[in-house]
């Protein structure tokens, strides 16, 4: 249901603020990001000086809050409230006896219906999502010099294959020759042997001695 603007008039007096009004009641609000009040019950407050505001407790195990019209010009709950000129309700830590107590006071309509306790709300997914975001950019480069790595070492093998096969080729080439001299050498060796043999034989018919008449 939509109210009227609280600047409206009603039997020539200036109506009061409207904020919600559920007293103390349990709630499942932490005391961290933003928490909306589930309150289902909206109040004109009585005097036009009054503010909305809001109280958390957490006592033994229990969590209640409590969303009131409130003077600012008095103490809540033993407290004096300074920022009921705030449009928003900003959570504040009261130190005190019996557990932890929060406070707020603001001065827009229904402004205690969301509880404020830290402006910087970080979702579970925006989480996800930094803590995916700082893996990569931490694996990107170790992935780049494992790359640089596997393509050095790569073309390392292919052209040390490359001189292992040039120089296997060269060795067989070198080997070749080397059979093909030790052949020739062979063959004037025997070339040589037998042109000896046959002038000795030479030698010997000449060095006969010719028969007497």
């Amino acid at each position: 249901a939509e109210y009227r603007e609280h600047n409206l008039f009603s039997g020539g007096f200036k109506m009061g603020k409207l904020c919600k009004f559920c007293d103390v009641k349990l709630t499942t609000c932490t005391n961290e990001g933003h928490c909306c009040s589930n309150c289902n019950i909206t109040s004109i407050c009585e005097h036009k000086n009054e503010i909305c505001a809001a109280v958390w407790r957490k006592y033994n195990g229990n969590i209640t809050l409590e969303t009131i019209c409130h003077d600012p010009t008095l103490e809540l709950h033993g407290y004096k409230l300074d920022d009921f000129n705030s449009k928003k309700c900003f959570m504040k830590e009261k130190k005190g006896a019996g557990g932890l107590l929060y406070m707020c006071s603001c001065k827009d309509d229904e402004c205690n219906d969301e509880i404020i306790f830290s402006e910087n709300i970080t979702s579970s997914t925006e989480i996800k999502y930094v803590i995916a975001l700082v893996a990569v950019i931490c694996l990107v480069p170790l992935l780049v010099i494992a790359i640089a790595v596997i393509i050095i070492f790569y073309f390392y093998r292919v052209q040390r294959r490359k001189k292992l096969n040039k120089a296997w080729e060269k060795n067989v080439k070198s080997r070749k020759h080397k059979d093909c001299s030790d052949v020739c050498a062979i063959m004037l060796d025997d070339d040589r042997s037998d042109i000896s043999s046959t002038c000795a034989n030479n030698i010997n018919h000449n060095t006969e001695l010719l028969p007497i008449e």
